[in-house]
């Protein structure tokens, strides 16, 4: 008996099917990629927020045990001056960074024995504390140190950098220059006179209360401003004198 075998040939893709393959994952990889990013710089700026705050909360730490700012006196410009400006930048910061984390060099300089804030060890100047001999800086996600205003007495106020409006009843702000790096907001300024739009007065009737943009945050900038302010992260707190 003559045995017979069928044969089956396999099949394969069609280049109109590899085409329709490619085409689609090339679709997914362009809408994941902006949620991704997008992730990936949220997760970076509440990073850089909760280190303000840190800094902010170091510091009313230090200063409620020891009775004085963390800070080296002889390293700092102007000893008379009402507020204190600090850049974690390893070298600028009056050895801020060394008294907060209590490093080597800071128990030479601090008061105390005790670290006031801890972060990740980083082999470069991005996202955390970077450590190079006797040189320590803390630099945000973007690789910029963030920045500190501090009053150096219970008198007088601080004034918010991003918007020049007066901070009352707080004495220390820590903040970064965000995602662009550019600290923009040092540029912007108050505006005076016909350059300061007012609200138009009259009653508004229903088309206009529905056709009514959300009010900016701060009315005085133009929107253009207002990214600018939104894109820096920053963090100030109230501390009780």
């Amino acid at each position: 008996m003559k045995a017979t075998f069928s044969h089956q040939l396999k099949k394969g893709f069609t280049l109109v099917e590899l085409l329709v393959v490619i085409a689609i994952l090339g679709a997914l990889a362009g809408i994941s990629y902006p949620l991704i990013t997008s992730f990936i710089s949220q997760g970076d700026v509440t990073a850089a927020n909760k280190t303000c705050k840190d800094i902010v909360s170091g510091v009313k730490n230090y200063k409620d045990e020891v009775g004085d700012l963390p800070v080296n006196w002889e390293k700092v410009e102007d000893e008379s001056a009402e507020v204190v400006v600090l850049t974690t930048d390893c070298e600028n910061d009056a050895d801020f960074v060394h008294i907060m984390f209590n490093t080597e060099v800071g128990q030479d300089v601090a008061q105390t024995t005790k670290a006031y804030m801890a972060a990740d060890s980083v082999t470069e100047r991005i996202g955390g504390l970077y450590e190079d001999g006797d040189l320590a800086g803390l630099f945000d996600p973007w690789g910029e140190p963030y920045y500190i205003f501090v009053r150096s007495n219970a008198e007088g106020s601080l004034t918010d950098p991003f918007t020049n409006s007066v901070l009352r009843n707080q004495w220390c702000i820590a903040y970064s220059t965000g995602i662009d790096k550019a600290g923009k907001h040092h540029d912007l300024e108050q505006p005076r006179g016909k350059a300061a739009k007012k609200p138009k007065k009259g009653k508004k009737n229903k088309k206009d209360k529905e056709e009514e943009e959300e009010p900016l945050k701060y009315p005085d900038y133009s929107e253009a401003e207002q990214e600018d302010i939104a894109d820096n992260v920053y963090s100030w707190k109230k501390v009780d004198d």
